[in-house]
């Protein structure tokens, strides 16, 4: 057995027959289609307008019969194209199985005015008329001899209201004012009487006339001709829907102005309030903050009203009370995006439409109670009905004859629309939802998704709440950017919210503590052999050495860096690192003991000058190298609180002729000629040449033995320094050692 939506959210499908059916309304090509009013004739026919956009937007207009099955659907559009109509905003059918349609006209963004048009069974215009520079969304309604047509007047801010015969003439046409109010928008309007019944909101500018205070209502009842008959007005509350009894009392739709409470009531013919009944979901107010004509309707043997309302967290409540305000019985439905309306379809039933989506909506009849199928599932908690009452005060009322009205003309197109039985399965509902993890790293991000109502359309209302995470609180099905920062066990709340009702289900998520592991600080060894390195141990832990070594012990042996991570089973991952510098008397050694020729100087460097330690020099020094220019023993010695070494140098001078030397001052590294290496050309046995080249600027490019040749350079062409230690063999004078500098030009 199938589930359904019967604009429920969900219950066992009914047999779809006459009496139930339910009916969803798309676009083939995807098209935006929005349903804003729906109305129904003696004959059952069921008439829906709202919005259709294929590139521009039209109003359309359909045409079902009883069952609910499509008769025809047509869009309207302008003659002059430069012109549009926006949307259909009311229909009222006829007995003879056309309408009147009710739009407005715009010109890019310049409003227009109003329209009226009057459409044949066929869903043909017959005619239509504009009256230019009025406005208003709720301002069409049938009287005994033709229709109203009403709104808001532009230029004067005015009500404007017409009443129009069955061939688009004018009967009459009259502006209204009330009070000292300066704005007048039409809520709502009603056939009373012989006349008509209108709920009008009305606003005052507020000093300098930049901006409007505080809204109000004024009931007005005006007779066949259009004269006020009677005038009640109302302080900071909106009545938004009016349905007249069989007894000439009026039932009604109200809110305050500052939406602090939605109500339903009843009021007699002299718009005294008879009951009020404020709704509250236990103490919690609803909110309706636009309320729409079409959700107040009235059963067809005139004992019962049906409204609905959406109490938040989701869904909408149908609520029937009785005519004395009673509660017969609630019920959730879906919750529509965009506007809902009823209408008494006969025999006690009721049709109702809900916008699914932003390209269909939904045409349901009730069953032959006037009910809804019943809703095996989650009910909605109790509403409660405190009972308040409001009483009108005495306002003065103006009107003078206008006469605006005028011809218009627009054309019908047959519109593409799909109608299909329609049946869905929401799901389960209760607050359950999955994690993408319960056991993670500080600072690692996890996901929470609903398991319920995740859906195309929205059951309930999640809300969230991480203590301890960030962000600290969430709506919606599902949410993907918490983070744990620090390390604990923190809770996760769901509460899944419909109609005033509340599902909670806690759950924890544990936030590791990350692995410990420290190395220590860098070291300098003097010792031979391996260095232990010891990054903890526990077999839970994973160890990763960046030369590949995957145990808790690392055996150093050599100068360098040593880095290890350890990773737990909830992949929480920590690093350490430590630089091991290892130092032997070869280190510190300066090499054999050397004469070189007086004036010169030499450069001692022992051979361990790159490890970037500090030397104790018996001239008192502490650097790498020193340069000495007179005959000594030249001590080095190295120093930590694990050893102690040393090296000595036995430095002589003496007299020497000098070496005639060469440096060419241009070579070309890749000519493969005899200038195509960076050499020392001497009369003397070159013992060694080692070269410092730098840049222009004085940066060290390399140092290096002479000589180089083309493969030895990694620079290109330009103008480099040199500085040349070279030690020749004198035959006079023994060892000579020199200092050399200048330039050097390299091309191509």
């Amino acid at each position: 057995m199938r589930l359904c939506l019967l604009q429920l959210l969900f219950f066992i499908c009914p047999q779809l027959h006459a009496q139930v059916f339910q009916r969803a309304f798309s676009d083939p090509l995807g098209q935006y289609l929005i349903a804003r009013d729906v109305k129904i004739n003696d004959s059952g026919h069921i008439f829906i307008t709202g919005e259709y956009r294929n590139g521009r937007p039209f109003p359309f207009l359909l045409k079902s019969d009883q069952n609910g099955h499509l008769r025809w659907a047509r869009r309207y559009d302008c003659t002059d194209t430069s012109f549009f109509y926006p949307s259909g905003w009311n229909v009222r059918p006829l007995a003879d199985g056309g309408a009147y349609l009710h739009t407005k006209k715009e010109q890019k963004t310049a409003h227009l005015g109003q329209v009226l048009a009057r459409i044949d069974s066929s869903g043909l215009v017959k005619w239509a008329v504009l009256a230019p520079n009025t406005s208003d969304q709720n301002a069409l309604e049938l009287g005994s001899d033709g229709c109203y047509l009403g709104g808001y007047h532009r230029p004067t801010e005015n009500l404007y209201l017409a009443k129009i015969n069955a061939n688009g003439q004018a009967l009459w046409q009259n502006q209204y004012a009330a009070g000292n109010f300066d704005l007048y928008r039409i809520f709502a309007m009603a056939p009373y009487q012989s006349g008509l019944l209108l709920a009008v909101g009305v606003e005052k500018k507020q000093a300098g006339g930049g901006s409007f205070g505080p809204n109000h209502t004024v009931l007005i009842q005006l007779d066949a001709n259009g004269n006020v008959v009677q005038k009640r007005f109302f302080a900071h509350l909106f009545i938004q829907a009016i349905r007249v009894l069989p007894d000439q009392r009026i039932a009604f739709l109200a809110r305050s102005e500052n939406v602090d409470w939605t109500g339903m009531g009843v009021m007699d013919a002299e718009f005294n309030w008879i009951w009020f009944k404020d709704l509250r979901l236990g103490n919690k107010a609803v909110v309706l903050k636009d309320i729409s004509p079409g959700q107040l309707a009235i059963s067809t043997d005139r004992k019962s009203l049906m409204t609905t309302f959406f109490p938040g967290g989701g869904g909408r409540l149908w609520l029937r009370l009785n005519l004395d305000g009673s509660l017969l019985n609630q019920q959730i439905f879906l919750d529509a995006l965009f506007g809902e309306g009823m209408e008494p379809a006969g025999n006690d039933q009721f049709v109702r439409l809900s916008n699914l989506s932003s390209d269909r909506f939904l045409l349901a009849q009730a069953k032959s109670d006037g009910s809804w199928p019943d809703c095996p599932g989650k009910q909605a908690c109790k509403i409660v009905l405190y009972d308040t009452l409001f009483q009108g005060s005495p306002i003065e009322t103006r009107q003078k004859s206008v006469n605006i009205l005028r011809p218009d003309t627009l054309f019908d197109q047959i519109m593409p629309i799909e109608e299909a039985d329609y049946c869905f399965d929401p799901g389960p509902l209760n607050a359950e939802f999955s994690m993408s993890d319960s056991l993670v790293c500080p600072g690692s991000k996890v996901q929470f998704l609903r398991k319920s109502g995740v859906s195309p359309f929205q059951f309930g209302n999640s809300k969230w709440l991480f203590p301890g995470a960030i962000p600290p609180d969430g709506s919606g099905a599902g949410i993907d950017i918490v983070k744990y920062n620090q390390s604990g066990v923190f809770p996760v709340y769901h509460i899944w919210e419909l109609a005033g009702c509340t599902d909670t289900t806690l759950k924890y998520i544990q936030v590791d503590h990350p692995p410990k592991v420290n190395l220590g600080n860098d070291t300098v060894l003097c010792q031979t052999g391996a260095y232990e390195l010891r990054a903890g141990f526990s077999p839970e832990l994973h160890y990763a050495w960046n030369n590949g070594s995957t145990e808790s012990v690392f055996q150093a042996m050599t100068t360098g860096v040593y880095r290890v991570t350890v990773t737990d089973s909830a992949q929480c991952s920590l690093e350490d690192s430590i630089r091991l510098t290892f130092v032997t008397q070869a280190s510190i050694s300066l090499g054999a003991d050397t004469t070189v020729c007086t004036g010169a100087k030499l450069l001692l460097a022992p051979k361990g000058s790159n490890l970037g330690l500090s030397f104790q020099w018996s001239t008192g020094e502490n650097s790498t190298q020193i340069e000495v220019s007179h005959p000594n023993a030249y001590v080095i010695k190295y120093e930590n609180n694990t050893c102690v070494l040393a090296d000595t140098i036995l430095v002589s001078f003496s007299e020497c002729l000098p070496c005639k030397i060469f440096i060419p001052n241009v070579i070309a590294p890749n000519s493969g000629t005899e200038n195509g290496s960076f050499q020392v050309f001497s009369d003397c046995l070159l013992e060694s040449a080692e070269c410092w080249l730098y840049d222009r600027w004085g940066n060290l490019l390399f140092r290096r033995l002479l000589p180089l040749d083309g493969r030895s350079f990694t620079i290109g062409p330009g103008v480099y320094v040199y500085r040349v230690r070279a030690t020749f063999v004198n035959q006079q004078q023994g060892i000579e050692t020199r200092w050399l500098q200048g330039g050097i030009q390299i091309v191509n």
